[in-house]
């Protein structure tokens, strides 16, 4: 059947093959001359290896002539019929998966000690030996040949097995280096054994034995013999011979000048494009001198062997490449007769009958007969250009295949059980499998591609999302592979299909031995169908039947549905469906109407047997549609899937907290599951989720506690995490001492004096009292003379002031000085006890209030104010704000901030002025040590005075006529703080360090409360006690 569909098919490529022999005619007439007549030929298939080794191996051997045979993988082989005969044994051993190698024999003769092939097989053991005339076994593991040919021994074996095989003649010939690869011998005294047909029935290529099928192999027709293109140009001294002393390598320039000083040619050439070098190895006749009318056709051929042409007018001749031959106009003519002398390259019109412009173009392109073609479609005409000697060959070739070929029929099938356009896919793929015919589909309409979602569904895992997303890539890239492939011309042996969708029937083009296998195809492909599915209910109990359905998907039981293209596809519920419009959109995605290619994809799906389910949503179950082995494997599936969750498997998860809030928590944890997006006024514009897998976690401020919802495999992390961040800190106590030292120093001196002349009895008045009480200085001296005393001298020491007083009838004095100190010291010492990385406050404030009065015009009268008084109070004092942090080795540092503020004149009418000092710092200290902030000083200094002018500034004298005031007032504020860690015990609590101090404290407290128990009101009597006796125990 093979042979039979083989020949079937070399039938209609018969005109093809006679144009490639043309190919070779040339070359054989030249080897071969008035031999032709019993060269043959033969097209050898090839099943594994490339047509390129297939041509090196017969290359290799000398075996005929061999080339490619045009549109298959097939060698053509033209030879005598033994050498056909050899050409074939050949092929059949190296056409296999394995490589083979050709060896020769070199060097001198192998006599009569070269053994025989049985021996070496005996030798070799399991390799199969064999010749021409005897191939090896078919069967045998290791194949190989050695045999005689064209007076050399040729070793054809496998690539691995040469090398045995060489050592192994050697050694039985008792003679080394006898063989080399492509280096041929003589074979000296041994020859093959007389070369008979061998049975070549069990050979692909054979037809029957002792017998060449006369399809493949024919008597080469008679060809015309080459047509010279024109005669050497007779010259005067065209007899005369020249000396041909060329060197081996010269450049094209140097050979155009040496030819055109000896025909007095000149030349027209651009040298940036007609440039080369030429290779001359003269042999046999064209030795020595040549006749110098054979010069020019000399030149000719050497132009033509570099890609160039030339066109010659008189003794000018024009030398362009090939590729812009049309550019020197070459000489048209209608035909091969009349070619003038130096038309090199002409142009021909040739009129075809049958054949298209196309295919005749397509033939002269594969053949490189021609510069340039040009068609013309409606008058079938072909413009072409070529070397002059060729166009002979180019008429030739083109008469024997412009022939008229069979006619081709109409005719249509119409399909009872199969869509058509779902058919005809099938047809041409099976078709182009067995190699008979070739099967072109008529191409549909152009539909938009569906638009495919790369966003991430709900629900869906992971190893789905990837899968429909390289699926989907894997589409997109053969659809777009397929737009862009373009498709070959039509040949006259295609058979043409088209889908009728309309009526389901398949519409068909060809000759009525292609339709009748077309009919065979769709025969076979034209059945009912057999679908082997039943229907089952799965109750589903524990978990949504939605999410058992997609576990199927996950384990490619079945294919995923594309949800947002038809979102009822594959739920069965017991409402009503909404109604769906041809306008109906929804926010991502623009639903689509369902196209008829589109039903016949997912018919052919159900015919592909793959298992269907669906949700029912008012059971909770799957109805699934499947074979009764797909129904086991579901099953099994759904047993693990539906089952009862245990509490360890509960997606939530309470963590009690003990040392950190909820909240607090919440905070550090939310960054970790979730991103968010600011846009650019700082607003939330998104919610990113990190995780791959959903993660929720909510703060319970009742409990103390956060609440989880996850999978068990981040549960792990996050109460890890919980666990090393709730942990209980170590505490610091913080002893602050604040220290307030004041002092004031003050000095005041003031004298008084009053001088009238004569006397003091009578004055003007306008001087007062020296003294509060006095109501003038008169009553002074009567006292003066009703006591009969002459003066006055009194002093006075007050609360520290002193006042003196002199006076008599002329001068009365006053002087009062008085110096003032004060000394002040104020302590606070204030405790707080602070967790480690947490701010603790310690504030002392003052507070002054300052009346505010305000007033509002009374409603319904006139000019009539009510007024209210307020009291507004300013604080001021001091503020400190310290926070601990623990570092390793019992080290602190602290965070220090203290606001001290003052207050400046108060009034009582107006705002107080205040003064505000802020220490910022940071210091690393040593557990139990304390720090001095430093002193904050405050300092008022005044020093002055009022006195007469002139009497006042009088040297000793002038103390006498001023007064005077200095003041100097200090105060230091002097922080000290001291941090102590505070750890917690084996057990989590606070327990030796803190207990220790507060004893200490505690002892301190309840000394003090003894004392004031004790303070005795009477001396040496028992106070009573007041109630309550200890303050920390009252309850």
């Amino acid at each position: 059947m093979v042979n039979k569909e083989f020949y079937r098919g070399v039938f209609s490529r018969l005109l093809v093959l006679s144009i490639a022999l043309l190919m070779f005619s040339n070359c054989l007439l030249a080897a071969h001359g008035g031999a032709s007549e019993s060269m043959k030929y033969k097209i050898f298939p090839l099943k594994y290896i490339p047509v390129e080794r297939g041509i090196k191996y017969l290359s290799d051997v000398g075996i005929g002539t061999v080339s490619s045979f045009p549109g298959s993988s097939a060698l053509l082989v033209t030879a005598n019929p033994d050498e056909l005969i050899k050409a074939m044994v050949i092929l059949n051993l190296v056409d296999s998966q394995g490589r083979f190698e050709v060896s020769r024999l070199s060097g001198a003769s192998v006599g009569n000690n070269f053994p025989s092939n049985e021996q070496l097989a005996s030798k070799l053991g399991n390799i199969a030996i064999g010749s021409f005339s005897n191939p090896p076994a078919v069967n045998a593991k290791y194949r190989a040949m050695i045999d005689a040919h064209n007076g050399s021994v040729i070793v054809i074996a496998p690539v691995r097995k040469l090398d045995t095989i060489l050592s192994v003649v050697e050694e039985l010939s008792g003679r080394e280096n006898l063989f080399t690869q492509g280096n041929s011998g003589t074979a000296g005294h041994w020859t093959a054994p007389e070369l008979a047909r061998p049975d070549m029935s069990g050979l692909p290529f054979a037809a029957q034995p002792s017998t060449v099928p006369t399809m493949l192999e024919k008597e080469m027709p008679e060809l015309p013999a080459p047509v010279k293109p024109y005669e050497s140009e007779s010259i005067s001294n065209g007899e005369d011979t020249l000396q041909l002393a060329l060197p081996e390598k010269l450049s094209i320039g140097d050979f155009l000048g040496f030819v055109g000083e000896h025909l007095n040619l000149n030349y027209l050439y651009d040298e940036t494009k007609v440039k080369g070098n030429i290779t001359f190895k003269v042999h046999g006749k064209n030795r020595g001198p040549i006749k110098l009318k054979e010069l020019y056709p000399l030149l000719e051929q050497v132009m033509q062997l570099h890609g160039f042409v030339m066109t010659r007018r008189g003794n000018v001749v024009t030398v362009v490449p090939a590729a812009e031959a049309q550019t020197i106009d070459p000489e048209l003519y209608s035909d091969s007769k009349g070619i003038e002398i130096g038309d090199a390259v002409i142009t021909r019109i040739f009129k075809l009958q049958h054949i298209d412009t196309t295919n005749a173009r397509n033939l002269l392109d594969s053949m490189r007969l021609v510069v340039d073609v040009k068609e013309i479609p409606a008058t079938k005409t072909l413009i072409v250009t070529g070397f002059s000697y060729r166009m002979p060959r180019i008429e030739a070739l083109l008469d024997l295949v412009d022939k008229p070929g069979e006619p081709k029929k109409f005719k249509f099938r119409q399909l009872q059980y199969t869509m058509a356009e779902t058919l005809s896919p099938k047809i041409q793929a099976l078709a182009e499998h067995l190699g008979t015919i070739s099967i072109t589909i008529a191409e549909g309409p152009k539909r938009a591609p569906a638009r495919t979602s790369t966003a991430r569904r709900p629900g869906e895992t992971t190893a789905a999302y990837q899968q429909r997303i390289r699926l989907d890539s894997q589409k997109r890239a053969a659809a777009a592979r397929a737009s862009t492939t373009t498709k070959g011309e039509p040949d006259q042996t295609t058979v043409y299909l088209d889908a009728d969708e309309r009526t389901n029937r398949i519409l068909m083009i060809g000759t009525q031995e292609q339709l009748d296998e077309v009919e065979d195809l769709i025969d076979t492909l034209d059945v009912a169908q057999q679908d082997l599915r039943t229907l089952k209910l799965y109750k589903i109990k524990y978990v949504d039947a939605e999410e058992a359905r997609r576990k199927l998907e996950e384990l490619r039981i079945i294919t995923p549905i594309q949800r947002s293209n038809y979102p009822y596809s594959s739920r069965l519920t017991g409402g009503v469906r909404p109604p769906t419009t041809s306008t109906r959109t929804t926010p991502t995605t623009t639903r689509l109407p369902t196209t008829r290619s589109q039903m016949d994809r997912e018919l052919s799906e159900s015919i592909a047997g793959e298992p269907q389910v669906v949700v029912v949503e008012s059971t909770n179950s799957l109805l699934v549609n499947a074979t009764a082995e797909q129904h086991t494997q579901i099953g099994k599936i759904i047993a693990y899937v539906d089952s009862e969750m245990e509490e360890e498997d509960i997606p939530y998860k309470i963590y009690p907290l003990e040392n950190q809030s909820p909240d607090h928590l919440f905070s550090i944890l939310e960054p970790l599951v979730l991103e968010t997006v600011l846009d650019k006024e700082g607003k939330i514009e998104s919610v990113i989720r990190k995780q791959e897998e959903q993660i929720t976690i909510v703060p319970d401020p009742n409990t103390f506690s956060l609440v989880v919802y996850a999978s068990k495999k981040n549960q792990v992390w996050i109460g890890d995490l919980i666990e090393k961040l709730d942990q209980r800190r170590p505490q610091v106590l913080i002893d602050v001492t604040l220290v307030q030292i004041s002092k004031t120093d003050a000095f005041n001196y003031d004298l008084n004096l009053i001088q009238s002349f004569p006397d003091l009895v009578a004055t003007s008045g306008l001087t007062s009292a020296i003294m509060p009480g006095v109501a003038e200085s008169s009553s002074l001296v009567s006292k003066l003379l009703s006591s009969g005393r002459d003066r006055f001298v009194d002093f006075q020491s007050n609360g520290g002031k002193g006042t003196g007083f002199y006076g008599d009838r002329h001068i009365n004095a006053l002087i009062t000085a008085m110096e003032e100190k004060d000394y002040g010291r104020v302590l606070a010492k204030p405790k707080i006890l602070v967790n480690d990385n947490e701010p603790g406050i310690i504030s002392s404030t003052d507070t002054t209030y300052v009346t505010k009065t305000t007033g509002a015009l009374v409603e319904g009268s006139v000019g009539v104010v009510q007024t209210g008084v307020d009291y507004q109070g300013y604080d001021a004092g001091i503020t400190l704000e310290i926070v601990p942090h623990i570092s390793r080795g019992d080290l602190l540092r602290l965070d220090i901030s203290l606001v001290r503020s003052d207050f400046g004149t108060i009034t009582g009418e107006r705002p107080p002025d205040t003064t505000s000092n802020e220490i910022n710092t940071t210091v690393t200290v040593p557990d139990g040590s304390t720090i001095i902030l430093g002193g904050l000083l405050k300092l008022n200094q005044s020093k002055g005075g009022t006195k007469v002018p002139i009497l006042g500034d009088i040297p000793l004298i002038g103390g006498l006529f001023r007064s005077t005031s200095n003041s100097d007032l200090q105060r230091h504020m002097y922080v000290f703080v001291k941090a102590e860690i505070i750890r917690p015990d084996d057990k989590g609590f606070v327990g030796g360090d803190l207990q220790r101090i507060s004893d200490r404290n505690r002892k301190a407290f309840e000394e003090s409360e003894i004392e004031f128990q004790d303070y005795r009101n009477w001396p040496g009597v028992k106070p009573r006690k007041m109630t309550p006796f200890k303050v920390l125990e009252v309850q």
